[in-house]
């Protein structure tokens, strides 16, 4: 408890926590939100590592700093901390500057994607072998009136989203990405069934409660703030509906980075609940497949949850 205090009590290392409770950054995004040399903003987050109030994931150029939520008493002095946030003089500055960084995020991503176009399906064979998990989502998804995919990419989902759903919306930041899933839907006889918006996973273009069930398919790594992204699932989720992700778990492979234009490499099933909690969704299914260094996560609105499971291996 006493290196917890000490960590917190500077108020530089206050500053760091406060823009982390936001989401895990960089090293270089840290230096830049809060105007400090790189050597003084490692210095910081050594000790605040140390404390146990970050945890520190990544490798070589790609490292990101987070909030160390698995400790209880850490994450109660950081949600306090959080809520006083605008007695902190400098704490306004520092959050809009974090809002310029997020949206440089996600205009890099949009920038990724519009230049791939269909390039995006060979990619994409690099993701996780769906035999591995697909019986899962489909279970998961369960029959509904109405499925949001966000991120859509290119509709490779659609056609399952189709077999589950009356009708079904999909939502990308890519206006490239949009107009070659709309010719895949028309092509398989779809077109009358599903709607494409376009929009970011931030901010979706859809009013409150309108959708039974969300589904993010390997996207959060791609979104650049996925702590409002998983905010906004659950906004435009029904009383009763569920967002359901397939994500990959914490790892270090920087071709994901440079192949895929990953922002983030990977999450913490821990994260995502934390998330989810925040926004008033509750975690009802876990399976994580550590040999693709992947996760199946489902959480839902209302109180009729399934007893949470964990799997683990292939």
């Amino acid at each position: 408890m006493e290196q917890i205090f000490r960590a917190l009590g500077e108020r530089n290392r206050l500053r760091i926590v406060l823009i982390l409770e936001r989401g895990p950054l960089s090293v270089g995004e840290i230096t830049w939100v809060v105007g400090l040399s790189q050597s003084n903003a490692s210095h910081h987050l050594k000790l605040l590592s140390d404390a146990g109030v970050v945890l520190r994931r990544g490798e070589k150029g790609w490292v990101f700093y987070g909030i160390n939520w698995n400790d209880p008493l850490v994450a109660a002095i950081v949600r306090i901390a959080a809520g006083e946030r605008a007695s902190l003089s400098c704490s306004g500055p520092d959050m809009r500057r974090l809002s310029v960084m997020y949206r440089e995020r996600r205009n890099r991503s949009i920038e990724f994607f519009g230049a791939l176009g269909q390039q995006w399906n060979q990619i994409r064979e690099s993701l996780p072998p769906p035999s591995v998990y697909m019986d899962t989502l489909t279970r998961l998804l369960g029959t509904r009136e109405t499925l949001l995919e966000v991120g859509v990419g290119t509709g490779h989902m659609i056609p399952l989203l189709a077999r589950h759903a009356q009708s079904v919306l999909g939502v990308d930041n890519s206006p490239e990405m949009l107009a070659a899933a709309e010719k895949s839907a028309t092509a398989q006889g779809l077109s009358n069934r599903v709607e494409f918006r376009l929009g970011e996973a931030e901010h979706l273009p859809l009013g409150d409660g309108s959708v039974d069930g969300v589904l993010m398919h390997f996207m959060l790594h791609h979104a650049g703030n996925p702590r409002d992204a998983v905010k906004e699932a659950s906004r435009v989720l029904n009383a009763s509906g569920s967002l359901v992700l397939a994500e990959f778990t914490g790892h270090t492979a920087e071709s994901l980075r440079s192949r895929h234009g990953d922002l983030w490499p990977g999450f913490t099933p821990d994260e995502l609940k934390q998330w989810g909690g925040e926004a008033g969704l509750s975690p009802d299914f876990e399976m994580i497949v550590e040999e693709h260094s992947m996760m199946v996560l489902s959480m839902s609105k209302g109180d009729n949850h399934e007893e949470q499971q964990r799997f683990s291996g292939g």
